[in-house]
């Protein structure tokens, strides 16, 4: 099959000024639906090629490739330059990927988050193709897109995306979304709060959307409230001097470990050695030297998800909820 398949992309790609064609695109559709490892070079390649030609057919070949493998020798290298074509149809075909009742297509999306070609925040939903589908369509997007993104910043970029476009009228999507914010997504990631505080505040957020918004703030707020009540009590805290004691015992087995596997070694036999770095022969005034210097300071911010320290089990439970959920389970129009 290696060499059949190889054959025909090298034939596409002879071709690629004839992708509208029908015999064109019966080839491609069923040559990238080949589970092949060795063929997904070949198929990059192609990509690369038709991607500048012909977009649309790019989205309906990988989705195609979606459908059969899912995330299984994945193509990742021509991302950057197919977003790049037109980040609108990306957002569209994201859309139409989330809203799809195939969950090799939702483990491909999970698999496109990790790639660094695209940036988080073109993971964005489409308003025109939200308009186009009901409540109970939007709900399914929102259950997958918090059941599949397992990267903060994917998760909230798309699921704020997704509130946009909730209509006055939807009251019943709006209380469902409600459920998910509150229990799932801000318990999770506190910095949720700061962006839905942001979102309210915007001149352009429906009232609607803002007053869904504050809803949850102040659900929040309370909840907070609530949480510094909890006493603390010692039999839940942790021994400090046991901690301190294993730490130790553990540091002087470490340092033991170290000597033994340095001794007779080649780097042992080079601490017997004086090097005279000063009185080198070949050094002379003018060549360049080290000047130590005092290391800048830098830092990082990472948020671990809150409701996993909390209660594990309930979240993973509502994240796989959210990965089986069938289309026909849910009616809320």
């Amino acid at each position: 099959m290696y060499l059949v398949g190889r054959i025909l992309i090298g034939f596409l790609v002879m071709h690629i000024d004839e992708n509208k064609s029908d015999w064109f695109q019966t080839i491609a559709g069923s040559i990238v639906q080949v589970d092949d490892d060795k063929i997904v070079n070949y198929l990059t390649h192609l990509f690369y090629q038709l991607v500048k030609q012909n977009v649309e057919l790019s989205y309906l070949l990988i989705t195609k490739r979606f459908e059969s493998l899912g995330r299984k020798n994945f193509l990742e290298s021509f991302w950057h330059e197919l977003v790049n074509q037109n980040h609108e149809l990306f957002h569209e075909q994201l859309t139409k990927w989330f809203n799809a009742e195939n969950r090799n297509i939702h483990s491909a999306i999970l698999k496109l988050t990790s790639l660094s070609e695209i940036h988080e925040h073109d993971f964005a939903l489409s308003e025109k193709v939200l308009t186009t589908i009901n409540s109970s369509e939007k709900l399914y997007v929102a259950m997958k897109i918090a059941g599949y993104m397992y990267s903060k910043e994917h998760l909230q970029s798309l699921i704020i995306s997704l509130v946009r476009s909730v209509k006055e009228d939807e009251a019943n999507l709006l209380a469902e979304l409600y459920d998910i914010f509150y229990s799932y997504v801000i318990y999770n990631y506190r910095s949720t709060l700061d962006m839905i505080s942001e979102e309210a505040k915007k001149e352009n957020t429906p009232s609607h959307i803002a007053n869904f918004y504050d809803q949850l703030e102040k659900a929040y707020e309370i909840y907070f409230q609530n949480f510094s009540l909890i006493k603390s009590h010692s039999e839940l805290s942790h021994d400090s001097p046991l901690s301190q004691h294993l730490q130790y015992y553990k540091q002087q087995q470490l340092s033991v470990g170290l000597k033994e596997s340095q001794k007779h070694s080649f780097m042992d036999s080079m601490k017997k050695v004086q090097l005279h770095s000063n009185n080198w022969a070949s050094r002379n005034s003018s060549e360049n030297q080290h000047h130590i210097r005092t290391l800048e300071k830098f830092g990082i911010s990472v948020e671990f998800p809150a409701g996993e320290i909390y209660n594990p089990i309930l979240q993973e439970s509502k994240r796989r909820l959210y990965q089986r959920i069938k289309k026909h389970e849910i009616n809320i129009d």
